[in-house]
């Protein structure tokens, strides 16, 4: 009988294990819907606020060389683009559908390169 007891509560805890891992959420990878300025903002938005402060450096950092990548020199660069001032709008058609690690190998492939600054932990 205790062994018919054991059985059970050993498979009843196999099933509940084999359970829990089959139905474990995936972490989410938030990608820019570029569909319309609003959907882009709040994609923008909700990607932004999922990185550490290091990676949301490095995705505002992003933003720059993307924007300018597709002028030879700096020269080419409209003086419209410069006035108004480059921010995530401005490549939204760019990253559309793409997620953080995309939007930053494709700022890595760009003429110009952004970096953080390395900070010293001597004073």
């Amino acid at each position: 009988m205790w062994q018919s007891a054991h059985r059970s509560a050993v498979l009843f805890f196999a099933v509940a294990i084999f359970t829990a891992c089959a139905h474990t959420p995936e972490i989410a990878i938030f990608r820019i819907d570029g569909s319309t300025p609003e959907a882009f903002q709040a994609s923008w938005d909700r990607l932004h606020s999922s990185l550490t402060r290091q990676q949301q450096s490095q995705l505002d950092l992003a933003i720059l060389p993307i924007a300018l990548g597709k002028y030879k020199s700096f020269t080419e660069v409209p003086p419209t683009l410069l006035a108004t001032g480059i921010g995530p709008q401005t490549i939204r058609a760019e990253i559309d559908g793409l997620s953080f690690r995309q939007i930053i190998e494709l700022a890595n492939r760009q003429p110009i390169k952004m970096s953080l600054p390395h900070h010293s932990s001597q004073t």
